[in-house]
């Protein structure tokens, strides 16, 4: 049996307690672009950390300016490493009305799970979460592993890299590959051109990381209306 078959043996083997953890996390309102919301994002943060803490991994939630990252790497002697950037932050479920079923309660149709961040980001990203626990319970470490998940995705993500710059350097420093959740192939492309970019820097006395050009500026801009918009597509 290859490891393949390994771990989608395992997967298979604890689906509904995976799928009943995922649910507990699903139904923390982590909308970040939503100051009430401040306490449900710090409470989403904590709900991973505690779910990385049960497993071979060293985990923290780190403070930021707006909500907080969290942190968590192995200690391993593999060479390679691999590092998984996600969020676990989520779009306002505005207009409620256009809901079949309530965003925060996930429900489960025709084998999909239907919930707001099932699939951005929260559902991906526990994935690889998942993943990661098939690996340490079975004692196979190909590659040390590193997270880096927070909690402004949805806002701005240079308040992390400004804060974060010298740990993001340490974590990407000896990076083989970095697993990217739920982005084009365009946006891809610019996050790892910025982590080419920390992972120069020699200072903290450097320029600013990330300049606001007038294609981003469009871009928020243009996030900002949509998310005011009564047409915003249903996650899934």
């Amino acid at each position: 049996m290859s490891q393949l078959d390994d771990v989608l043996s395992y997967l298979d083997a604890h689906r509904s307690e995976a799928r009943a953890r995922l649910f507990e996390w699903l139904r923390i309102e982590s909308i970040s672009t939503d100051p009430a919301y401040k306490d449900s994002c710090v409470k989403a943060a904590e709900w991973l950390q505690a779910e990385l803490s049960t497993l071979d991994i060293r985990a923290e939630v780190a403070p930021t300016g707006g909500h907080p990252v969290v942190l968590a790497h192995t200690e391993g002697k593999a060479k390679k490493h691999a590092l998984f950037y996600g969020h676990y932050d989520v779009q306002p479920a505005d207009p409620l009305e256009l809901w079949n079923s309530p965003p925060f309660e996930p429900v489960v149709k025709d084998g999909n799970i239907y919930a707001r961040g099932a699939c951005d980001d929260k559902g991906q990203m526990y994935m690889h979460v998942k993943a990661f626990e098939m690996m340490v319970k079975n004692n196979v470490f190909p590659c040390n592993v590193k997270f880096m998940i927070e909690g402004e995705e949805e806002v701005d993500i240079k308040q992390l890299i400004k804060e974060y710059k010298k740990q993001i350097k340490s974590y990407i420093k000896s990076v083989e590959k970095v697993g990217i959740e739920n982005i084009s192939e365009e946006k891809k492309k610019e996050y790892e051109e910025t982590l080419e970019r920390i992972s120069k820097l020699e200072s903290a006395n450097e320029e600013p990381i990330l300049k606001e050009t007038d294609e981003h500026k469009k871009e928020r801009d243009r996030k900002s209306t949509r998310l005011n918009s009564s047409h915003i597509p249903l996650s899934r």
